[in-house]
C-alpha cells in the first residue's frame, strides 16, 4: 500500500482503478477495526475512498461486515472525548451507518465533551431535523456562539432569526460584568439600547473611557450628565472601598515613567537601593500586539509605572532605540544587582514575558535575585496543619492571599483591559499600581507570619534568564525582615535593612525561566 500513489491525476479514488489495492486496503482497514486503533482505520478509509458499500462486497482479501464497525464506533463513543473524533469520522466517512445510531445522543454527547466543532461538520450531512435539534442543544448548554456559527455554516437564519441578538446581548453582559468596556462595544455594534447602557455602565467606573464609547457611539455630550455621574461615580467607589483592598500609597508617589525626564526620576528611586522591590506585568491579553505594555515596579512607598509601549516605539510604530537604552541604564543595576529582592506572583511568567516583547532591552534578559512569592504562601499554609487548605490554596491568585493577609480581596477588573490604549484610564493607573505594592505588602507579611520565611526566601530565591530553561538556585541573597507596624494592617512603614548570608552565586550558566 505505501508504494502506491495516492493520485494519479485522473481524480478516481485508488480502489476504483485497482482490485489489488482496494482488496489489500480492505483487508487493512479490518485488522484496525478496533478502538484503540481505529484512528488508522479512519485514515485507510480516507486515502482510499472506502465506502459502506466496499465493506460489503464479495471478492476482498477480508470482508468487512457492517456490524463490526457500528460496534466500533459504540466502543469508541465510550471511551469519551477521546475516542469520539474517530467515531464521529468513521460515521462521516461511511454514509448510512448513522441509521444505527441515535443521532440525538451523540450531538449531545458531543456538545457535552465541548465538540460542538466536531457536532457541527456532522450535522452538516445529516437531516434538517438534526441540524435544528444540535442548534437548540448548543443554546440549551449556553453555547450561544457555537449555536450562533452553527446556524451561519447550516444557513439556518430563517429558522432560527435571534440567536445571533441573543448572543451578542450575552457576551455583551459577561464583557461588561468584567469591565472589559471597549471589548463590549464592538458587540454593542448599532444597538443604540446596548449603547447607552455600556456608556452608562462605563461611567460607573471610568468617567474618561465612557465619554470615549459616547463620543464613538455619536451620544450627545448631554447624554452623560455631570451630576448624575458624579453622584454614581461617589457611590460607587464607597462600594469599592468597603468591598476591595485599596492601595496604600498616595497618587503622588505613583510616577508613570513614559518620557526620558520620568526615566532619570526613576533611576534616583532605584538608585537608593530599596531591599525588595514588587514586579509586575501587563499586557493585552488578546487581539494586541503580544507585546509587554506596562512594567510595574514597588517600593514600600513608592511605584514606577514603565509605560513599555510610550518609551519603546515611534508614533509609527518602529522601535525608538534611544529611549530603550535609557530605560536599560534605569533598570539594569537593580535588575542585575544583588542587593535587591525581586518578589512577585507568577514571575517568571511575566519575566519572560519582558524578556521576549523587549529582547533589545539588557536589562529583561537576566535577573538575579528573583522570588516567586507562591512558595512563602504554600508554607504559610502548611504551618497551619490542614493538609486540605494546602491542597485547595497552594494555587491561589493574588487576591485570594490579600483576602487571607491583609483582610481584603483585590479589585481585578481592570486584569484583561486593553492595555495597549493610551492614556491608560484612571482605573487602570490604580489597578496596575494595586497589583505591584501589594506584593511588597504581601511579602512583609508573610515574612512576619512564616517562622522560617528567611529559609525559604534563601531556598527558592534564583536567577531568571532568558537564554536557559532553568534558573540557578542562589546560596546567598538579601533577606528582607518586616517590622511589626509594616505593611498588612495597613501601613505601609520602613523595613529592616537587607541581610546577606553569604556567598552569592554569580554562575550564570544556570539559568531559566522558573524557579
Amino acid at each position: 500500500l505505501e508504494s502506491v500513489p495516492l493520485d494519479d491525476g485522473t481524480g478516481r479514488s485508488i480502489h476504483a482503478r485497482s482490485p489489488d489495492v482496494q482488496a489489500a486496503a480492505l483487508d487493512c482497514f479490518n485488522s484496525h477495526c478496533e478502538p484503540d486503533t481505529a484512528k488508522v482505520a479512519l485514515r485507510l478509509a480516507q486515502l482510499f475512498g472506502l465506502t459502506l458499500a466496499d465493506l460489503q462486497q464479495s471478492g476482498s482479501l477480508s470482508t468487512v461486515q457492517p456490524g463490526r464497525l457500528i460496534e466500533c464506533i459504540d466502543k469508541c463513543r465510550q471511551l469519551g472525548k477521546p475516542g469520539l473524533t474517530s467515531a464521529i469520522g468513521l460515521l462521516k466517512q461511511f454514509k448510512g451507518l448513522e441509521e444505527h445510531f441515535d443521532c440525538v445522543a451523540v450531538l449531545s454527547q458531543l456538545v457535552e465533551s465541548g465538540q460542538d466543532g466536531l457536532a457541527q461538520s456532522w450535522v452538516s450531512v445529516l437531516s434538517p431535523d438534526l441540524k435544528a435539534t444540535f442548534i437548540h442543544q448548543c443554546m440549551a448548554a449556553d453555547r450561544y456562539k457555537s449555536a450562533k456559527n452553527a446556524v451561519h455554516a447550516l444557513g439556518l437564519q430563517d429558522v432560527f432569526p435571534d440567536v445571533e441578538k441573543i448572543y451578542r446581548q450575552r457576551t455583551f453582559a459577561r464583557l461588561t460584568s468584567r469591565g472589559l468596556w471597549s471589548v463590549a462595544a464592538t458587540f454593542a455594534g448599532n444597538d443604540k439600547a446596548m449603547q447607552e447602557s455600556l456608556v452608562r455602565m462605563t461611567a460607573l467606573h471610568d468617567l474618561q473611557q465612557a465619554d470615549l464609547l459616547r463620543a464613538q457611539f455619536g451620544l450627545p455630550e448631554e447624554f452623560l450628565d455631570p451630576a448624575e455621574v458624579a453622584h454614581a461615580l461617589a457611590e460607587n467607589e464607597a462600594l469599592r472601598a468597603d468591598t476591595y483592598l485599596m492601595l496604600d500609597v498616595p497618587p503622588e508617589r505613583v510616577l508613570i515613567v513614559d518620557s526620558r525626564e520620568h526615566l532619570e526620576t526613576a533611576a534616583g528611586i532605584l538608585g537608593a537601593s530599596p531591599p525588595v522591590i514588587g514586579i509586575d506585568v501587563e499586557w493585552r491579553p488578546t487581539g494586541g500586539s503580544g507585546r509587554a505594555s506596562l512594567m510595574q515596579v514597588a517600593t514600600l512607598d513608592r511605584i514606577l509605572l514603565f509605560d513599555l509601549f510610550t518609551l519603546g516605539l515611534h508614533k509609527d510604530g518602529a522601535v525608538h532605540m534611544e529611549n530603550l537604552q535609557a530605560l536599560d541604564a534605569c533598570l539594569g543595576p537593580v535588575l542585575h544587582g544583588s542587593s535587591c529582592l525581586k518578589v512577585g506572583f507568577e514571575l517568571m511568567g511575566d519575566l519572560k514575558m519582558l524578556a521576549n516583547s523587549w529582547p533589545m532591552v539588557t536589562a529583561f534578559q537576566t535577573v538575579h535575585n528573583v522570588f516567586e512569592m507562591r512558595e512563602l504562601w504554600i508554607v504559610y499554609l502548611r504551618t497551619r496543619n490542614r493538609p486540605g487548605v494546602v491542597a485547595s490554596l497552594r494555587f491561589s491568585g493574588l487576591s485570594t492571599l490579600s483576602q487571607t493577609l491583609l483582610g481584603r480581596p483585590l479589585d481585578k477588573s481592570m486584569q484583561i483591559s486593553d492595555w495597549e490604549q493610551r492614556p491608560m484610564t484612571a482605573r487602570q493607573v490604580e489597578y496596575a499600581a494595586q497589583d505591584a505594592h501589594v506584593l511588597v505588602r504581601l511579602f512583609c507579611k508573610l515574612q512576619e507570619q512564616v517562622p522560617n520565611a528567611s529559609t525559604v526566601v534563601a531556598q527558592y530565591t534564583t536567577t531568571f534568564s532568558a537564554a536557559g530553561g532553568r534558573a540557578s538556585r542562589q546560596q546567598s541573597k538579601p533577606l528582607i525582615q518586616a517590622s511589626s507596624d509594616s505593611p498588612g494592617n495597613g501601613n505601609a512603614s520602613a523595613v529592616g535593612a537587607a541581610k546577606k548570608t553569604g556567598r552569592r552565586d554569580d554562575d550564570d550558566d544556570d539559568d531559566g525561566t522558573s524557579g
